[in-house]
């Protein structure tokens, strides 16, 4: 049993974390890619690159606001990855690469969801948005103890495209539901090979 503030925020921040990672490796097919946290000065709500794709991941007891930063440069490499004889007409590449973020975004929130499932929590999420990097000046990450428990937080996924930078808000409206958490990971199966259609 989590006990603290502290340690319910230190799980779920290892949860999204970890999610975020496991799933860009399975997703763009990169097994080289690395958690770093950012830089010292970095403070929530900073504007970080030129579009992000943010998705509500929610239910009763909590809701998630993840974000996923990136600049056309290293999401245009990171799809070339997966995609290496996609065509080259700018305005095509950089739809095929908002849609490959999306459902990167998209694959990182199911396994968030899928994580706090086998934990008896049950969230939803909604369909993934685009939008310019700069709204991230309107995000309100203020921290909250109480009846009501917020938390912002930020970490890179780096590879040799560059980095992805990950904010998430969370917001916790029934403490005593996440005081039990026991699965960090979700349970591998044989089917967790992800096609991008």
């Amino acid at each position: 049993m989590l006990t603290t503030d502290e340690d319910i925020e230190t799980t779920i921040k290892g949860i999204l974390r970890s999610a975020s990672l496991v799933q860009t490796c399975q997703f763009t097919g990169c097994d080289a890619l690395e958690l770093v946290d950012m830089d010292s000065d970095y403070i929530l709500g900073q504007v970080v690159s030129r579009q992000m794709i943010l998705i509500l991941i929610s239910g009763t007891e909590m809701k998630i606001l993840l974000k996923i930063h990136f600049n056309d440069s290293e999401g245009n490499s990171l799809r070339r990855k997966k995609f290496p004889d996609q065509p080259t007409d700018a305005q095509l590449v950089t739809a095929k690469t908002v849609d490959y973020m999306k459902e990167l975004t998209n694959q990182v929130s199911g396994r968030i969801c899928r994580i706090f499932q086998l934990n008896n929590l049950s969230l939803g999420m909604c369909i993934p948005l685009n939008m310019h990097g700069f709204y991230e000046l309107y995000t309100d990450y203020t921290a909250e103890d109480g009846m009501l428990k917020k938390f912002g937080q930020a970490w890179k996924i780096k590879g040799d495209f560059g980095s992805l930078v990950c904010t998430a808000y969370v917001e916790i409206m029934e403490p005593a539901a996440v005081t039990h958490l026991q699965y960090t990971e979700e349970q591998k199966t044989d089917d967790d090979e992800l096609e991008f259609l």
